[in-house]
């Protein structure tokens, strides 16, 4: 695997344990935080080298969030899961230096790939397109036909 610390953001506590079930059989270390205020908690206490985080969350979204959690961690991938996986979403992650938008719900195959660090096609699209982006980090667009 890729990485070997993850934290995972979301505020359905149910995908979260489901999300950490899988990454725990893949012999990561993973953490996880119901609310954005208490990922950036974590962020400050551990290092993590990849956060994957739910959009729409109550309190602070996955945009603020990553946003935020740039300050305390820059070098670490973002994923953003997100049941709006529209252009505009991917644009504005994009924009925020997010590795990957995928759409919910999330195939355990894509998760797995997510973590060998491997691009996974969002929906509606033809391909995923790969973008090395200052500091080694990642940013994949879809195409849309």
């Amino acid at each position: 695997m890729k990485y070997r610390t993850a934290l995972v953001v979301d505020d359905d506590v149910q995908y979260l344990r489901l999300l950490a079930a899988i990454f725990a059989g893949q012999g990561l270390t993973i953490l996880t935080a119901d609310n954005g205020k208490d990922a950036l908690r974590i962020l400050s206490e551990h290092s993590c080298e990849l956060m994957i985080t739910d959009l729409q969350m109550p309190e602070m979204d996955g945009f603020e969030l990553s946003r935020l959690a740039r300050m305390l961690a820059p070098d670490m991938d973002v994923v953003l899961c997100t049941g709006v996986a529209s252009p505009r979403v991917v644009r504005q992650a994009a924009g925020l230096g997010i590795s990957q938008v995928v759409a919910k719900p999330c195939r355990v195959q894509d998760i797995l790939a997510l973590l060998r660090g491997e691009d996974v096609p969002q929906p509606g699209s033809t391909q995923a397109v790969s973008v090395q982006m200052p500091g080694g980090l990642h940013r994949t667009n879809s195409n849309r036909t």
